[in-house]
């Protein structure tokens, strides 16, 4: 799972956002002030979610690179959406590398704007901690307990 997630992590990165994540020692340093949480859950045998977290200058960064526009155009609704695509699209690349069966169903993706400050970021079999440039990247998939498929629990 780590693996295809990993790899799924690098090609919505570089295809879609033309940023190029690297795995790097303290990488929980890169995490800092006003950051964003986009996922997506999955419903099917198990309830779980995909996603991922990133200071909001590098949201805003893979939003300008998205959508073709200059970083001076990028609003808060532009970059939830984006990021929220970004989710998506995470999930729906690490789901078919998963070879997830037929009942694996991807529901509405949510984003919600932190504080870094206020998380942990630690790297486990489930979160991996990647650096692009000076920002941390965080990716994520969690098993949800049934009704819970819009807070996660860190």
């Amino acid at each position: 799972m780590q693996q295809n997630l990993k790899a799924a992590t690098f090609e919505v990165m570089e295809t879609m956002f033309f940023l190029f994540p690297e795995t790097v020692e303290e990488v929980a340093d890169f995490f800092r002030g006003p950051g964003i949480r986009a996922w997506v859950p999955v419903n099917g045998p198990q309830l779980f979610r995909v996603g991922l977290t990133v200071p909001l200058k590098m949201a805003e960064e893979m939003t300008a690179n998205l959508l073709g526009e200059d970083l001076d155009s990028i609003d808060a609704d532009k970059v939830t959406d984006a990021f929220k695509e970004a989710a998506n699209m995470l999930a729906g690349a690490f789901l078919t590398r998963e070879m997830a069966p037929g009942s694996v169903h991807l529901l509405p993706p949510e984003a919600e704007f932190l504080n870094l400050e206020e998380q942990q970021f630690r790297a486990n079999t489930t979160h991996l901690l990647f650096a692009v440039d000076n920002y941390g990247l965080e990716v994520f998939v969690e098993k949800l307990q049934g009704g819970q498929n819009n807070r996660m629990a860190k």
